[in-house]
């Protein structure tokens, strides 16, 4: 499920996959008929979801590209700076370095939460240098 996209009026979009067609078209029957109340004493309205169903395969998940074990090191930091000099101050926000350094062992995988980080939260992607207004853009522009 994505984040309120500021875009789109603050809605989300969520992505499903099912196994087989049946499947999908009996939760698009109870999806399309699915009402979410407000609460009585709230000023909301009540909700309905609007399913559209995508026949295209699914995208693999976007992780660090096949890189050269000294080009490791130099992406964290640069991923690093862009975060606490760039992209953070921009939005007012702190990633949690120090959480990082402690709870994550490998370099991968510190450098996969990073760029994961720039992705998600900043539309960003280090290997191709395309910055969107939401990772849902970023997705569809972004070759790596």
């Amino acid at each position: 499920m994505s984040r309120p996209l500021q875009t789109q009026k603050f809605e989300r979009f969520a992505w499903l996959v099912y196994n087989t067609d049946e499947q999908c078209e009996s939760a698009m029957t109870d999806l399309e008929t699915l009402v979410i109340r407000a609460p009585r004493e709230s000023y909301a309205e009540d909700f309905k979801l609007g399913p559209i169903r995508n026949n295209t395969t699914v995208k693999p998940a976007k992780v660090t590209p096949e890189l050269p074990q000294d080009h490791i090191p130099r992406d964290i930091e640069l991923c690093k700076r862009l975060i606490k000099e760039v992209y953070d101050v921009e939005k007012e926000i702190d990633f949690p370095f120090e959480k990082l350094e402690t709870e994550v062992d490998s370099q991968d995988a510190k450098l996969d939460t990073l760029l994961l980080y720039l992705r998600q939260v900043h539309g960003f992607c280090l290997y191709c240098g395309i910055k969107c207004e939401d990772e849902r853009q970023l997705v569809g522009k972004c070759a790596s």
